[in-house]
């Protein structure tokens, strides 16, 4: 299980190392919700994850399902799970 971050936000796969990855806002520190939303669009295990060096709010995702999944983070962090990439 591995943590990337930005100025903005920080990831973590979830479910240890693979699957969803959760999303979380740097300027709200404190206990993590374990029923908050996640990136979750992977039929297999989440292997890697990088946000987009140019844009905080891009992150791409890849999995043993084969796929790379790029995904958009709305500006005020996530709200409900996203399952649909933007590409």
């Amino acid at each position: 299980c591995y943590i990337k971050g930005n100025t903005k936000f920080f990831a973590v796969a979830l479910t240890g190392g693979g699957g969803p990855v959760g999303i979380f806002d740097l300027d709200k520190p404190g206990r993590l919700d374990p029923t908050c939303p996640v990136i979750a669009g992977h039929k297999g295990l989440t292997l890697d994850f990088d946000f987009n060096p140019f844009h905080e709010h891009i992150i791409a995702t890849a999995s043993d399902d084969t796929t790379l999944k790029v995904w958009g983070i709305p500006e005020n962090g996530l709200t409900e799970t996203i399952t649909d990439p933007l590409v």
